[in-house]
């Protein structure tokens, strides 16, 4: 998604996760610096320092801003000219960011969401990092693509239920019991209510409509509700399926997806049921957009009163300022573009680390 802001051949793909690498270049440099660092990193991060070392960049731009391999490669060669750029690619919660207390992260040019990633990213950094909260990559990329295809906001759905199954625990939410209950519960809810007030609803699945594991995120769901009729709409991420799916919904419904504080950038009233009741699960808010209580009662309560209210309502129903969360007052890609281009105006030649996900 980054060579979507870069100009068509001023950059290089390369490649850090093993099953992706298709190319190897060897030359004796390369070879040189790789048994030079062989003492203090294993055989691939070597090779990556070495053949960054080597191509000599301007630029190392990432989307995988939690990337040990990025960090790694920055800080071996931190000395350098090269400059080495983060952007965040999913939400950041506290409980995320402990994940990395044996591994400070080093992105000396970091670009957040919002506000809220300033006051819990820098403790794990190894140096000190220019932090600028600047929106999603992805809603940004998302609305241009929308404007392209002449895809514009109306209302399709009153609720759109964003799908977060956790079909293995990742680490940042190790400790949690009952997760994927709870998150089952939430579309139990909403299918309760559309059919009660004769609503309309989609849930937005994870995972690419190609992707192999929308058949494992569906019998997830089916597990804990056999008794229920419902449908996950899997997209392609190609073609920024889910936030369409937002983008023509009245409120947006979920637990700790990412995509609940991408929604503000869509200007979208979102309902975080927190039924973990841990408010370090996600960006800190307080007020109308949480919802603690597993009740039905309480669900219909929220729900009818977001339908009842205009955003501008909503917002002043939320304690926090929202720009706090989600940054809406700034271009997201004329900003970045402009940054990247008054790092590097003579350059023609900018390399870019391919995250683990391939993204």
């Amino acid at each position: 998604q980054i060579k979507l802001i870069l100009p068509l051949n001023s950059y290089k793909v390369i490649n850090s996760r093993v099953d992706d690498i298709d190319e190897i270049y060897l030359t004796p440099k390369i070879l040189c610096f790789m048994f030079l660092n062989l003492f203090t990193n294993n055989f691939r991060i070597s090779y990556l320092i070495s053949l960054t070392k080597v191509m000599n960049p301007k630029q190392v731009i990432t989307f995988n801003d939690h990337s040990t391999d990025f960090s790694l490669i920055g800080y071996a060669l931190r000395k350098s000219n090269i400059k080495f750029i983060g952007i965040q690619q999913a939400g950041r919660s506290k409980i995320y960011t402990e994940s990395f207390k044996d591994f400070n992260i080093h992105i000396p040019y970091y670009y957040t969401i919002g506000e809220f990633e300033k006051d819990i990213i820098p403790k794990y950094l190894k140096d000190k990092s220019m932090i600028k909260p600047i929106g999603s990559l992805k809603v940004a990329l998302a609305k241009e693509f929308f404007k392209k295809k002449l895809i514009e906001s109306k209302r399709l759905f009153d609720i759109c239920v964003i799908s977060e199954p956790r079909i293995d625990q990742s680490s940042d939410l190790k400790g949690y019991k009952n997760l994927q209950e709870q998150r089952a519960l939430i579309i139990r809810h909403v299918v309760k209510y559309c059919k009660k007030f004769n609503k309309k609803y989609i849930i937005t699945g994870k995972h690419d409509i190609n992707d192999s594991r929308t058949k494992v995120e569906e019998l997830t769901y089916k597990y804990y509700l056999k008794d229920l009729d419902f449908k996950i709409t899997f997209n392609s991420k190609k073609e920024f399926g889910s936030y369409k799916n937002i983008l023509m919904s009245e409120i947006v419904v979920g637990a700790t997806s990412s995509m609940l504080q991408e929604s503000f950038g869509f200007k979208k009233k979102i309902l975080y049921c927190d039924y973990e009741n841990d408010i370090q699960l996600y960006p800190y808010l307080t007020g109308i957009c949480v919802l603690k209580d597993k009740s039905y009662e309480n669900f219909e309560k929220r729900v009818s009163e977001l339908l009842s209210l205009d955003y501008s309502q909503y917002l002043d129903k939320i304690d926090q300022n929202i720009d706090y969360i989600y940054n809406t007052k700034i271009d997201t890609l004329d900003f970045l573009r402009n940054e990247l281009k008054s790092f590097n105006s003579s350059s023609k030649t900018r390399s870019k680390l391919k995250d683990r996900d391939g993204k």
